[in-house]
């Protein structure tokens, strides 16, 4: 398999660090500074027989390099600062991921795309307009993080080791996120039965500022989204059938149309394989409508 990662910065390096760390394929670099690409490649390379990684990396000087990929991750773009939301990286964020979806589908046609870059519901939307492929190959990176980020805030409350957590986030990859109160188990009992509402409601939005806290305080977020990344390139490049939480385009499911947001789908060679629907209270349904009219309108901005 090969894997193109355009955007070598913190997050891409690391994404692209432990795509090598679990063997998955050959590796190509892309960065606007062919320095920090050539950089990281000879880095990630040093560290091939620790590491047990048998493929190859390179750093492209061309995006013709990317030709011939199987999976493309995007994670190219200006970083959110401590008091930024994701939505005010929309216009800047927009001309570079237009940009690259002219050379993804120029090089890379039969390629899926994983894309990070925020506000990435948005910048997905854009993607699929821009590449025109179709909507199972073009598949966004958010609400898997922020699963993760609520597994570790209930875990760290009810004082339970993380593996005995279930805990999933759909909808929007920002402030409209949306815990999904009947997905939230401990040891197999529902949270409510172990937290009063007042708590849960404090860990749910705890969850929505935790990547904020986090910039605040190291500038960036890495390890998190670079994890859930590789379990989703993992899942595709393995086929191994994951049903996981990622940004995808919605054409019926939940009642709603040409929106792209958080949903959990079946994860296979050729992408997003199916959408998985959950059965949602009211609340819960009215979040995703007041969300998708949100998302349409920022995307009618650019």
């Amino acid at each position: 398999m090969k894997i193109s990662v355009i955007g070598t910065g913190n997050l891409g390096s690391e994404i692209a660090f432990m795509l090598a760390q679990k063997d998955l394929g050959d590796i190509v670099l892309l960065d606007i500074n062919k320095e920090l690409a050539e950089g990281h490649q000879i880095d990630i390379l040093h560290s091939a027989s620790g590491i047990g990684y048998s493929g190859t990396v390179s750093y492209a000087s061309s995006p013709e390099e990317i030709s011939g990929s199987n999976l493309v991750i995007i994670t190219a773009g200006a970083p959110r600062q401590p008091s930024m939301s994701r939505e005010d990286l929309l216009h800047k964020n927009a001309e570079i991921i237009k940009s690259i979806c002219a050379d993804i589908k120029k090089n890379a046609p039969d390629s899926i795309i994983l894309l990070t870059t925020n506000p990435s519901d948005i910048m997905l939307m854009l993607a699929l307009q821009d590449t025109g492929f179709p909507s199972g190959r073009v598949l966004g990176l958010g609400n898997l993080l922020d699963s993760y980020r609520l597994r570790s805030l209930i875990a760290s409350e009810t004082g339970k080791n993380i593996t005995e957590v279930e805990a999933l986030v759909i909808g929007q990859h920002g402030d409209r996120m949306l815990p999904v109160l009947s997905s939230c188990k401990v040891s197999g009992k529902s949270l409510s039965e172990l937290l009063d509402a007042d708590k849960i409601s404090e860990i749910f939005e705890r969850t929505k500022s935790a990547a904020s806290k986090l910039i605040s305080k190291k500038g960036a977020t890495v390890f998190g989204p670079a994890s859930a990344t590789v379990e989703i390139a993992e899942s595709i490049i393995k086929d191994l059938k994951k049903e996981l939480p990622v940004i995808a385009s919605l054409n019926g499911e939940y009642a709603l149309f040409e929106v792209s947001m958080g949903i959990t789908g079946i994860l296979g060679k050729s992408g997003l394989e199916s959408i998985s629907e959950l059965e949602l209270n009211e609340s819960e349904k009215k979040n995703l409508q007041e969300t998708s009219t949100f998302l349409k309108k920022k995307f009618s901005e650019i």
